[in-house]
């Protein structure tokens, strides 16, 4: 089967040489992604980019309660059904509404979930949507609810599955014991919604050459006698004082 990737907007890196350049770094960190030289020309052949930098891209426009598609997205469709994709991918859902969708009405975004789903189901289609995580709830710690989406509560609502992908915290840096200069390294895939199987626990990635993210054991936080032993050390230099 092929993927099918959107992209939009200006933050894109220019031309599609990018996407070589990654392929090549997944190829190099190799099994720790699950990707080799062979898969990853195995992608590079059946991959299919739909380069929308610059062209202002929309799925359509939000006026007095209705949507209607443009026409973008009405030829997107009819590509989508020629090539029958097994994986298609929209980064980002931001880009592709390009605002003239408003992202906090809840009546409009599921409208537009509802929307990408006449364009998978008729190929049987996997759809990922890349979206951003709210700026309240990163800071808040609280980037891996299923409330951290940005926008409307309708786009967790209306999806089937939720993943979250969150940077170590400092306080779980200090737990395993990660420098600050690393912290900003290692990333936690939090699964916060599935509806068509069982839990997954979290899951921790290391983000290797090129930021390709490779799944990694955390360093384990020091046991009991570990701890005991560091404050008495620090007992005997003067920097600490046990209770």
């Amino acid at each position: 089967g092929k993927t099918k990737i959107t992209v939009g907007g200006n933050g894109i890196e220019p031309g599609l040489h990018f996407l070589a350049d990654r392929l090549h770094d997944l190829a190099l960190v190799g099994n720790g992604c699950g990707v080799d030289l062979r898969a990853a020309e195995g992608i590079r052949t059946r991959l299919k980019i739909k380069n929308v930098r610059g062209s202002q891209f929309s799925f359509g426009g939000w006026n007095n309660g209705e949507f209607t598609p443009s026409r973008d997205f009405r030829k997107l469709k009819r590509e989508i059904e020629i090539l029958k994709p097994r994986l298609i991918i929209f980064d980002t859902l931001n880009r592709c509404l390009d605002g003239r969708v408003p992202e906090n009405d809840n009546n409009a975004m599921a409208k537009i979930i509802k929307e990408i789903e006449t364009v998978i189901e008729p190929v049987e289609a996997a759809c990922l949507i890349i979206h951003h995580t709210g700026k309240s709830a990163a800071r808040d710690g609280q980037g891996d609810e299923q409330h951290a989406t940005r926008g409307a509560g309708s786009m967790t609502a209306s999806a089937r599955w939720q993943g979250n992908l969150v940077t170590m915290t400092r306080d779980e840096a200090a737990k395993h014991r990660v420098d600050e200069d690393h912290r900003w390294r290692w990333v936690r895939l939090a699964v916060s919604k599935g509806n068509y199987g069982i839990g997954i626990p979290d899951r921790w990635f290391w983000r290797d050459q090129g930021g390709v993210l490779v799944a990694r054991e955390l360093p384990k936080p020091p046991s009991p006698r570990e701890k005991m032993i560091s404050v008495a050390r620090r007992g005997r230099t003067g920097y600490a004082e046990e209770d």
